[in-house]
């Protein structure tokens, strides 16, 4: 109980942090922030998933880690949906916690690895699509899952959020919400994926 308890605060203050860090950068572009009912219920699904991951990971260090990385998701799905962009007051501080956590785990090798592999597989799409299909910023919140999540569950949350966002695409084309060439946001996705992720973590043996 105790162990949620504090990965619950450690959410709770992480997706303030993140979200004042947004807001402060949205102010200072001049672009409109507004708060509205589906920001607070993507922060309370997070929030949710971070305390349930609590009550199943066995080390303390390891789910608060899990908590932050949500929280970074969780500002960064309504930041991309919003506005269309994920801010690197976000990732970058997400990133350089994660790392810094794991180095005092010692667990810093298999974090760099698991960020560097899901970077590289969004670095990949970038190239492949110049830059249309898929932003830089999708990138640094790539890293940041694959720094808390390792390269076998960081490379799972990747892969399903290309799988749901594909999937979301062609209805959506099926159904002539969007066309052709229109941008997809992908931060939601990948907050998707890596709850998918984190879930499937659970039952791991």
């Amino acid at each position: 109980m105790i162990h949620s308890l504090w990965v619950g605060v450690t959410t709770v203050g992480a997706i303030g942090l993140f979200s004042g860090l947004a807001r402060s950068t949205t102010l200072r572009g001049k672009i409109q922030c507004e708060k509205s009912w589906s920001s607070s219920i993507v922060h309370v699904v997070g929030l949710a998933v971070a305390i349930a991951a609590a009550l199943s990971i066995n080390n303390a260090y390891a789910a608060i880690a899990v908590g932050v990385l949500i929280a970074a998701l969780c500002v960064s799905f309504v930041t991309d949906v919003r506005y269309g962009l994920i801010f690197d007051v976000v990732t970058i501080p997400c990133a350089l916690f994660l790392g810094t956590f794991a180095w005092f785990e010692g667990t810093l090798v298999q974090a760099l690895w698991g960020g560097a592999t899901c970077a590289a597989i969004i670095l990949l799409i970038f190239l492949m699509s110049t830059g249309r299909g898929i932003g830089l910023g999708d990138l640094k919140l790539a890293a940041c899952i694959g720094l808390a999540l390792g390269v076998r569950y960081g490379v799972i949350a990747v892969g399903l959020a290309f799988i749901a966002g594909g999937v979301h695409g062609t209805a959506l084309l099926l159904t002539r919400c969007a066309k052709k060439g229109d941008a997809l946001r992908f931060a939601p996705y990948l907050a998707l994926g890596s709850g998918l992720a984190i879930v499937a973590s659970w039952f791991a043996v």
